[in-house]
């Protein structure tokens, strides 16, 4: 049992090292009017002249980015290298940005599409979850003041907490000795993932005190993906006042 444990950590850690090191991140990126650009970010230049660009290997986090387009000059022989972009892009961990440059100098980000299970940090550790809501349509401020939206509405991606990330999870609180440092950690995770109302219940069961329950599950209330089965929360609680507070406070939202 111990040899199929370790093997299974094993896949699982090869997996994410896998998914870290071919999806960081990626960026596509192209000008408004079609023109052939080079891109450099940081200092490197990603060439030659091409109508788009689909990059990919880069460090996640925020970059300097630079786009010099080549347009043609009617009053010479040779072309015009223009920079149509000069400021930061950010990239997050697991995303494909899909970014354009407007008719204002100005990066429009159209599309952040995540690309697989998103790494957390659960008590100085990281274990990997699939994201809340997905940054599409952010308004973006150019550097010469223009707001620019993405007019295109995107849902939001909402998934649970995947079954592996959320037993890593739930040892990581068990380890605490106290209820209070549970409950920080605890927080930590439901303020950047969502849970089924089951895990929530499940959650609450590492708890000693109602008082901490209580705490906790009104603070998951709002990240679960099945809130109209929430109920089943209130198995977790000793007292009935326990339960009435969490109802009350579910009805003032």
């Amino acid at each position: 049992m111990k040899r199929l444990f370790l093997l299974s950590t094993m896949i699982v850690t090869l997996a994410l090292s896998a998914f870290s090191v071919n999806a960081s991140t990626r960026l596509h990126i192209a000008s408004y009017d079609n023109a052939p650009i080079v891109v450099t970010i940081d200092g490197v230049e990603y060439g030659p002249f091409s109508n788009r660009h689909k990059l990919a290997g880069i460090a996640p986090g925020v970059h300097n980015m630079r786009i010099t387009a080549l347009y043609t000059n009617p009053y010479s022989a040779y072309n015009t290298q223009q920079v149509i972009y000069n400021g930061p892009v950010n990239l997050p961990f697991g995303y494909e940005v899909h970014a354009i440059i407007n008719p204002y100098n100005g990066l429009d980000i159209n599309e952040m599409i995540a690309m697989g299970p998103q790494p957390v940090n659960v008590g100085g550790g990281v274990v990997c979850a699939y994201p809340g809501n997905a940054i599409i349509g952010k308004p973006v401020h150019q550097p010469i003041g223009y707001p620019v939206y993405n007019p295109v509405p995107q849902a939001p991606v909402i998934a649970p907490m995947c079954d592996a990330n959320f037993s890593a999870l739930m040892n990581a609180i068990s380890n605490r000795p106290f209820d209070s440092t549970r409950r920080q950690l605890a927080a930590q995770a439901i303020s950047t993932n969502y849970f089924t109302s089951a895990q929530v219940l499940h959650m609450l069961g590492l708890f000693s005190f109602d008082s901490s329950k209580l705490e906790i599950a009104k603070l998951a209330y709002t990240r679960t993906v099945d809130p109209e089965r929430y109920y089943v929360v209130y198995d977790a609680f000793a007292f009935d006042s326990s339960v009435r507070h969490l109802s009350d406070y579910m009805a003032s939202l």
